[in-house]
């Protein structure tokens, strides 16, 4: 039975590493106070991934920030009256960094672009938003589901009957078919849920995900405390052998108290 909201406490956590990388280009927001998590991977050079991460996270928090100040603001893109009002601010917001990183796409940063991932919430009621390879996965009642499909040649050629190793092997592993500021209009999935006490859901980079097992994502989400479940999921995938940055964020829902979030519990 889905849990009130007289009866959940949200905590979250999040933790990002450079990896072995001379940079990390990942960038991340957790605004609880705004119902908002977000993780972005850059891409496109030393300079161009940091700038486009930041800009997807600034430009979501910007809009929820707005939104959650005067309920009247206008947004940049028009609501779509037929659309779950969470889902479709999550969709707009992306669509607004998007515009804006195509905006400054030209000399050193001409190859900029981002993944992005977000969870907005509102009560029990979340919004799932993805674009690119970076991941949302729930762990509910010890069963773990990928909430994201990935947007990237190796899951097209997954889903086409092709092995994936394959396509990975060909050098496709890192190749996009969908990312904030490339070419053309932005082709985002933002789906709708519902949040249950005892739910852990997890935002991440491809590189936590990519280096581990799933009974390893699951091991780490399992632990009593959010903060402990994204230190544990970055070292495992640095001692795995992870390359990449890598950002981790825990989102646990608890019962017995009114929805809040606790940052760091």
């Amino acid at each position: 039975m889905l849990a009130s909201k007289a009866s959940m406490e949200l905590h979250c956590s999040a933790f990002s590493h450079v990896g072995r990388r001379r940079n990390n280009e990942d960038a991340h927001a957790l605004r609880p106070d705004l119902g908002l998590i977000v993780v972005a991977d850059g891409m496109g050079g030393y300079e161009g991934g940091e700038v486009a991460s930041r800009i997807v996270v600034e430009r979501l928090v910007e809009l929820f920030a707005r939104g959650q100040q005067d309920s009247e603001a206008t947004w940049p893109f028009a609501a779509r009256p037929t659309c779950d009002p969470l889902a479709d601010q999550v969709s707009v917001g992306l669509r607004h960094a998007h515009v804006c990183v195509l905006a400054q796409r030209e000399g050193r940063l001409s190859r900029m672009g981002s993944t992005a991932v977000v969870v907005a919430w509102d009560g029990t009621r979340i919004a799932v938003g993805h674009v690119g390879d970076s991941r949302v996965y729930r762990l509910r009642d010890g069963q773990l589901q990928r909430l994201t499909r990935d947007h990237s040649f190796v899951e097209e050629a997954r889903r086409a009957g092709l092995p994936e190793e394959s396509a990975a092997m060909a050098g496709y592993r890192h190749v996009l078919t969908r990312a904030v500021g490339m070419p053309g209009p932005l082709e985002a999935d933002v789906v709708t849920d519902e949040l249950r006490a005892g739910d852990v859901l997890l935002l991440c980079s491809d590189g936590v995900w990519e280096p581990l097992r799933s009974q390893q994502l699951v091991e780490a989400l399992s632990c009593d405390h959010a903060a402990e479940a994204t230190h544990q999921l970055v070292s495992a995938a640095y001692e795995a052998g992870g390359t990449d940055n890598m950002t981790a964020v825990v989102l646990r829902v608890t019962g017995d108290q009114a929805v809040a979030a606790k940052q760091g519990a």
